[in-house]
């Protein structure tokens, strides 16, 4: 059944009132009508709603039914990404949004090729919120993922402490834990993993990272491109969370 995220602004008891992008998705492709039903959520709660009126530019619905569900993972995952090319983030946030990621977190790093100020990023934020906002529809969940704004590394540094855990994905280290020693232990609940861009970490940000007791973990035997790292990651855990 086709679903669609809300803001929880626009319900009003059993009453949902949408007058946004997704009323010409439902009128235009998807040719509902009148009784139709699709599944709202507001981002932490889903509804079976029925359609009572639709035309091109507005849609009301009547909750039926709470719907309990339960398709999110068990864990925060959090993925703090070295900034790539605008194409790569793209399509990394439709595919992490998929795979149950938290927030997706876009970093400056010193050997990131992409050069961007933070006002100009918040300006595609909005489309790479819809990216999300659609993948995560397709995908069934009940909640979005979260498109962060841009930071710097500094600021990455300086938010170590909102995680539970914090693990750096490292190639240069052969003391290394692995995402299935991290994600099964029951102490973390909030989990950060940091992943650099495509020429990978410079020195002084590995030193910074590991002063800050940070764990380094294991991607495997291979070089995995910087748009595959966390794809890998978010697989994995997806095949741990029971």
């Amino acid at each position: 059944m086709q679903r669609y995220f809300v803001d929880k602004k626009c319900i009003l008891n059993t009453s949902i009132t949408l007058t946004n992008s997704d009323v010409y998705h439902m009128n235009n492709v998807m040719r509902m009508h009148t009784n139709d039903c699709v599944i709202i959520s507001d981002n932490t709660q889903a509804y079976l709603a029925e359609i009572t009126y639709i035309d091109n530019e507005k849609c009301t619905l009547f909750i039926k039914s709470l719907i309990e569900e339960n398709k999110e993972l068990h864990k925060k995952v959090t993925i703090a990404h070295g900034l790539v090319r605008k194409e790569k983030m793209e399509e990394l946030i439709d595919y992490l949004s998929e795979l149950g990621c938290t927030s997706y977190q876009s970093v400056i790093m010193e050997k990131s090729i992409v050069k961007i100020t933070k006002d100009d990023f918040l300006k595609k934020l909005p489309r790479l919120e819809k990216i999300s906002k659609e993948a995560s529809e397709q995908s069934q969940r009940v909640t979005m993922m979260n498109v962060l704004p841009l930071i710097t590394f500094n600021d990455l540094i300086n938010s170590l402490n909102n995680f539970d855990c914090v693990c750096v994905c490292d190639t240069s280290n052969n003391d290394l834990k692995t995402i299935n020693e991290i994600y099964l232990n029951d102490s973390f609940k909030n989990i950060l993993f940091i992943i650099g861009p495509e020429a990978g970490f410079s020195k002084k940000e590995l030193t910074e990272i590991y002063n800050h007791k940070v764990i380094g973990i294991t991607l495997g035997s291979r070089i995995l491109r910087t748009q595959v790292a966390p794809i890998y990651v978010m697989s994995v855990i997806g095949s741990l969370d029971k």
